[in-house]
């Protein structure tokens, strides 16, 4: 670990706990804003000692320096980093605050023992597909198939030969990992994911304009998509080949969504309503009016009991599936609703907007618990990891977030596109991330959480938020 001191940026010393760069904050700066910037960037951990804190704020504020990209997430053991204004500066910005447990007292080394337990998690591109797709790639989904094969095992007799009553059947699970991808250029594409490679399995045609949307269902053996063309489609996952066209009318279906149990599909579009279509029959079961605005964004609760949809007026209306009743409409954002999800818990709902902010919203409080600011510009995707512990944006700023529920932090930025990212998806097991982009490539992310920083930040109590 080399650690650089503003005073003395050549003469870094070492610490012998990995190959990272740490900006240690403990003195007056006395460089040059951009001598102190190139040593910051350079940085992978920063922190601050014996009033670093607010001597590092009041340094960007005096060259009118970004706090946001300047003063990401820190590790703090110094007094300053408990005080009231200095914690609400920093939450406004989007900056994520470590703390000792005893700030008054001001700790070198707990500060680094705090990095190594906290930030273990290790963040990095594992693939980039550049010209995934001829056009814009604007939805994506992860899907796994796990398929049971028999071994035969033969247990030998001592001159070698087997009998059929000595064979063993042993049955194996093989798990195999596919991306879905739908993009402007009317196709969907399914990939193989395997040793951090992409290979295209097939393409499924149909779609006359771009593909919008997309949802695989539950057990990954179906996928929906929506089009510009109005209509949804119905494939087989497994042989790659269509089950059913849905005529939705004569307005565009901008999103849909499998029901927990597949057995519906959910669709919003531009006259505010949504319907609700038998999976099987391809008919309309069923129509929710949210007697709002285009729908942009759509979404069931894990446990099915609730659909959730943005518009483009950002109001969020909420209707509970068994009645079909409109139970709660949402305020908050200013513009539109580019993407929603629930927790897998169903408990909670993320959205983005418009508006550059990410909203998380308790469901029984029906009230907004934390307003998220980090990106620049619209945020377009949101999506939960399945273990609930983090979550992830996208943005048309071209970055890629990841956040921490419990700390409600960016605790990650992936700058890996070109142009606006459309849509993020977590893997099953919540260790990997998809993200696809104007620029027509898709990235695949690690995320990989040791199993004590897990249980650490397990979050199935949000009383905290």
């Amino acid at each position: 670990m080399a650690i650089w001191d503003p005073l003395h940026p050549s003469d870094p010393f070492s610490f012998q706990f990995g190959n990272y760069g740490l900006l240690i904050l403990n003195r007056e700066i006395t460089l040059q804003p951009a001598a102190v910037e190139k040593l910051w960037n350079e940085a992978t951990f920063k922190a601050t000692v014996d009033g670093g804190t607010d001597r590092w704020l009041n340094y960007l504020e005096k060259h009118n320096l970004n706090v946001n990209s300047k003063f990401p997430n820190l590790i703090s053991g110094d007094f300053d980093s408990v005080k009231k204004e200095t914690l609400e500066y920093c939450r406004e910005n989007g900056v994520m605050v470590e703390s000792t447990p005893d700030q008054n007292y001001t700790d070198f080394q707990k500060c680094l023992k705090i990095i190594l337990q906290k930030y273990q998690t290790k963040f990095e591109l594992l693939r980039k597909e550049d010209m995934a797709h001829e056009g814009s790639i604007w939805s994506c989904a992860w899907g796994r198939s796990i398929k049971k094969k028999s071994n035969h095992k033969d247990h030998h007799n001592g001159e070698g030969d087997a009998s059929r009553d000595s064979m063993d059947v042993e049955e194996i699970e093989e798990v195999e990992d596919f991306i879905v991808t739908g993009s402007m250029d009317n196709n969907v594409k399914l990939w193989n994911y395997s040793d951090n490679k992409l290979v295209q399995k097939n393409q499924l045609d149909g779609h006359c304009f771009g593909v919008v949307s997309l949802d695989i269902n539950h057990d990954s053996s179906m996928i929906i998509s929506s089009s510009l063309d109005s209509t949804i489609r119905v494939w087989n996952a497994q042989e790659t080949k269509l089950e059913k066209k849905i005529e939705a009318g004569p307005l565009e279906v901008w999103t849909v969504a499998f029901s927990p149990d597949s057995k519906n599909i959910i669709a919003g579009s531009q006259n505010g309503k949504i319907n609700v279509y038998g999976t099987e029959s391809g008919v309309v079961e069923s129509t929710l009016d949210t007697k709002g605005k285009f729908i942009l964004s759509i979404a069931y609760s894990p446990d099915g009991n609730y659909i959730a949809s943005g518009a483009v007026d950002g109001i969020i209306t909420i209707f509970d599936v068994a009645s079909g009743k409109l139970v709660q409409t949402l305020g908050g954002h200013a513009m539109p609703i580019r993407s929603l999800c629930f927790s897998p818990e169903s408990n909670l709902l993320l959205t983005a907007s418009d508006d550059k902010h990410i909203k998380l919203y308790d469901m029984k409080q029906a009230t907004a618990v934390a307003t998220l600011s980090g990106h620049e510009s619209w945020v377009l995707s949101v999506a939960f990891s399945p273990d609930s512990n983090h979550f992830v944006s996208g943005s048309s700023d071209t970055l890629v977030k990841v956040w921490e529920l419990k700390s409600k932090s960016c605790v990650h930025t992936f700058r890996e596109h070109t142009d606006q990212v459309w849509q993020v998806k977590y893997n099953p097991d919540s260790n990997k991330i998809v993200s696809v982009s104007d620029d027509n490539s898709i990235c695949i992310y690690s995320q990989d959480v040791p199993p004590s920083t897990q249980e650490n930040n397990s979050t199935n109590d949000y009383d905290e938020l």
